[in-house]
């Protein structure tokens, strides 16, 4: 296993010039609740359970949904 990422100040990672540019691109072929569902897991459980408090019941079970099918994030999306 790897080193954590740096993150910010709000605990948000925090992303290279160069890599940011990649992740770009690499975002616009994703999906906006696949990209979520992609946050979400990246987030944490205790961060995760922050967003759905905010979220409609069917917005939680497509995210859930999604994020079950989110197998395995290549370290450079997220």
């Amino acid at each position: 296993m790897g080193a954590l990422p740096e993150t910010t100040s709000a605990g948000l990672p925090a992303f290279p010039a160069a890599g940011l540019a990649e992740l770009q691109r690499q975002s616009m072929r994703i999906g906006g609740r696949e990209k979520a569902a992609i946050l979400l897991v990246s987030l944490g459980p205790e961060r995760a359970a922050d967003v759905f408090r905010h979220l409609k019941d069917e917005e939680i079970e497509a995210l859930s949904l999604e994020m079950a099918k989110t197998r395995q994030v290549p370290q450079d999306t997220s």
